[in-house]
């Protein structure tokens, strides 16, 4: 198991002889910690299905940019995507733009620059929703974690950590660790041929529904026709990370019977998928105490 602080990164050993600052058995200051002061324990949120979360993402951004370029001056529209809504989003007179009312979405999908109105990204990655695609995801990740700098953030031929070595990742490295990622399987679930647990299950389900937890908690967003089809790079791709612009499109179907099951059902005749990822892709303040949105 690795254990490290949250602060400083430093991976701990547990080994009373490592004499270095914050591995050993005492801390920077020199205090000997206990388990519960010199660790986090981090949950990472699991990959499985990723590939339909970021194509979900994709639509729902498209969806609320829509109703955006129909905002005239003077104007207030009610932003939608997928049934979930986000608030609202207003023009004032003089064009400028009033995103105080939209909700579940960053401060980074909300800048304004005085007639260009708030690019409403839905971004599925990372801590706080601040990852727009699996791609900058893994740029980011290369990067941090592993010191390995991508061509397409820091430039052909660029040795931007002094190692020694340029142009560790090309684009087609990216784009294949990309891949990898968004064609894992969908999360399965295999209830037992027990009747008192159908029934528990079932159960359940009702008392989630019962209690509000699917308010927020969506048990199911529809993909509409062609979103099985995932294509890499994403096209919202922030600077730093490839577009379609940029590099050969690279398209793969989340439905194939070639990838690794279960996947999900595809609709035969309308095309449609139902990502049971039970979420509205939305942020919510969980910390500001009562009354604080869910």
């Amino acid at each position: 198991m690795c254990l490290y602080w949250g602060s400083g990164l430093t991976f701990v050993t547990l080994d009373e002889k490592d004499l270095i600052p914050g591995r050993g058995a005492r801390d920077e200051s020199g205090k000997q910690p206990t388990l519960q002061e010199m660790s986090n324990f981090r949950a990472t949120p699991g990959m499985f299905g990723a590939g339909y979360l970021e194509m979900l993402a994709r639509q729902m951004t498209a969806e609320l940019r829509a109703i955006r370029d129909q905002i005239a001056p003077g104007q207030t529209a009610a932003l939608r995507a997928k049934g979930v809504y986000f608030g609202e989003l207003s023009r004032r007179a003089d064009g400028a733009w009033d995103v105080s009312k939209v909700e579940g979405l960053g401060a980074l999908s909300l800048g304004t620059n005085g007639q260009e109105g708030p690019s409403l990204l839905i971004r599925p990655w990372h801590q706080a929703g601040a990852v727009v695609s699996l791609r900058e995801f893994t740029n980011n990740a290369y990067n941090h974690h592993h010191g390995i700098q991508s061509v397409e953030r820091f430039g052909e031929g660029v040795d931007a950590d002094g190692d020694g070595f340029v142009n560790e990742l090309t684009k087609d490295d990216v784009t294949a660790a990309t891949l990898f990622q968004a064609v894992m399987a969908a999360p399965g679930r295999v209830i037992p041929n027990v009747p008192e647990v159908e029934a528990a299950v079932l159960r359940g389900e009702k008392l989630f529904e019962t209690a509000g937890c699917a308010s927020c908690h969506t048990p199911s967003l529809l993909l509409s026709y062609g979103g099985h089809q995932f294509t890499e790079p994403n096209p919202y791709n922030p600077a730093g990370n490839a577009t379609p612009a940029d590099t050969p499109v690279v398209t793969v179907d989340l439905n194939s019977a070639l990838l690794p099951l279960p996947r999900l059902r595809l609709e035969p005749f309308s095309g449609t998928v139902a990502v049971p990822a039970y979420t509205d892709m939305k942020l919510h303040n969980m910390c500001g105490g009562a009354g604080a949105p869910g």
